[in-house]
């Protein structure tokens, strides 16, 4: 496919909007959008694009392509990202146009696709088109999932609604308990950690998406029913304190998982563990670099050595003004040579 394409995003001062705008310009692509407010209309968008992206709130992405329908070529390729599939595929396949549906499974703070998982579901699409999806995702490093939309909407249950009203209705326990956050914290488990963490990541987003999540798939009733049904099965266990019926129900679900994903699940587990120890421990500190060039660990790392500084820990994380690292040392960070290596580092690298 050439590079020239024109690419057109509908609801492009969305949070994914805006991360796609990003990612089609950074491989060079021109990027035109509409939104709330825009001076350029969706209609505009449909008539000046070669391939015209639906980043909009799924309870609207029906209407939205059902307005623009009129407008579509068959040189054209129509591409929804919402979180649910069949009832935008359906609006999608009235179209003239190439279609198919993409779901990244990653939020729009990642920087790109390396790593993350995007499901990809061929609704009726062009191979030329089809080649040119699968060369940007190879190219970004995704990991692809090929699927249809009923697929895709059925594990969505399991993927995205389970745990996220799971944890939602932990966070009402919570409150309605009155349970003080920080006091909690102080008794702080690992598994509660994190589990607040989640917690927290949900309750810091939109909860129209969450709730579109819960109430546009049709699955989700079967869901909400097994769900209550568990939850009457465990209370009756452990009212009636019925040891023997909690291990017979915990082996069961150890041999439904299989120990091959439970040691993978456990061993995954204690890397998070570990890394949140490093990060929270009383002596890591944090450097920051604006450049990304090769070298710049090991340039740190002699700084620390010179100074006979022993590191016990080092991570990186990428921000969007340059680097993170927080390194772990042997000695207080109150330590004035500490102090005095991190305003040498700061100024060399910051």
């Amino acid at each position: 496919m050439k590079k020239n394409l024109e690419i057109g995003i509908i609801g492009i001062n969305g949070k994914y909007g805006k991360w796609l705008k990003s990612f089609f310009r950074e491989l060079g692509y021109e990027v035109i959008g509409s939104d709330i407010q825009t001076k350029k209309t969706n209609e505009e968008v449909v008539k000046e694009s070669d391939v015209v992206v639906f980043s909009v709130w799924p309870r609207v992405t029906v209407q939205v392509i059902e307005d623009v329908l009129p407008l579509s070529r068959k040189d054209q390729l129509w591409i929804d990202i919402t979180s649910l599939k069949s009832r935008s595929s359906d609006a999608l396949k009235k179209s003239h146009s190439s279609v198919a549906g993409l779901h990244p499974m990653c939020a729009p703070s990642v920087k790109n696709f390396r790593g993350q998982t995007v499901i990809f579901c061929p609704i009726r699409i062009s191979k030329d088109w089809e080649k040119w999806i699968l060369s940007i995702l190879n190219n970004s490093q995704a990991i692809i999932k090929v699927t249809d939309p009923i697929t895709h909407d059925k594990f969505m249950i399991y993927v995205q609604a389970l745990p996220h009203i799971s944890y939602l209705i932990m966070a009402s326990i919570i409150r309605k308990m009155d349970i003080d956050i920080l006091e909690s914290l102080s008794y702080t488990s690992p598994i509660y950690r994190i589990g607040l963490d989640l917690i927290g990541r949900i309750l810091a987003q939109d909860p129209s998406l969450y709730a579109d999540i819960q109430m546009l798939n049709p699955n989700v009733k079967e869901l909400m029913k097994a769900y209550a049904k568990e939850v009457k099965n465990y209370e009756e266990i452990i009212n009636g304190k019925n040891i023997d019926k909690f291990i017979s129900e915990f082996h069961l679900n150890e041999n439904h998982f299989g120990k091959k994903n439970i040691q993978e699940s456990y061993q995954y587990f204690e890397k998070i563990i570990k890394l949140l120890t490093d990060l929270t421990e009383e002596n890591s500190i944090i450097i920051k670099a604006k450049e990304d060039k090769p070298g710049i660990l090991k340039q740190i790392a002699d700084i620390f050595n010179k100074h006979g500084i022993n590191l016990v820990s080092f991570h990186s994380f990428k921000k969007d003004d340059g680097y993170e690292f927080h390194i772990g040392i042997d000695r207080s960070k109150n330590d004035k040579d500490i102090k005095n290596v991190i305003k040498k580092i700061n100024e060399i690298f910051y």
